[in-house]
């Protein structure tokens, strides 16, 4: 993990881009929430559980660290975007959702999926000295 400060300006930078890119604020905030989602999970569910905040305390629960496996895979990213795609799929073919609905699921799942997989690369190049830094 790099750090929460590390990534949240990882978030906003990635924010701005597809905000110029792609004129969209809410693929902006679908990039920004990937970024953070990873560590979200495993610090918010991992101290909703043991009752406390405090990054020292949670990383030696052992649930943070079943968490930690699952959230760093690739594959769990993965399987769920491919989930998510097929569902808005079956919408569409069902009538359910317009075809500009299915663009934009799809075009957030894409960003969102591209800002975990960076989260995941900046905590395997990044070893922090800090849990804010």
């Amino acid at each position: 993990m790099a750090g929460l400060l590390t990534h949240l300006g990882i978030s906003l930078l990635l924010f701005l881009i597809v905000i110029i890119v792609f004129r969209r604020f809410w693929y902006g905030i679908t990039i920004f929430i990937g970024q953070l989602i990873p560590d979200l999970v495993k610090f918010g569910i991992t101290g909703i559980k043991i009752g406390n905040l405090s990054p020292s305390v949670i990383i030696k629960d052992p649930l943070f660290w079943e968490l930690e496996s699952l959230m760093s895979n690739y594959h769990t990213w993965v399987s769920l975007g491919i989930v998510i795609v097929i569902s808005s799929f079956l919408l569409y073919y069902l009538k359910k959702v317009k075809k500009q609905q299915l663009k934009n699921v799809n075009w957030g799942y894409i960003l969102f999926v591209i800002s975990v997989i960076v989260h995941l690369v900046v905590d395997l190049v990044i070893i922090e000295k800090s849990y804010w830094i």
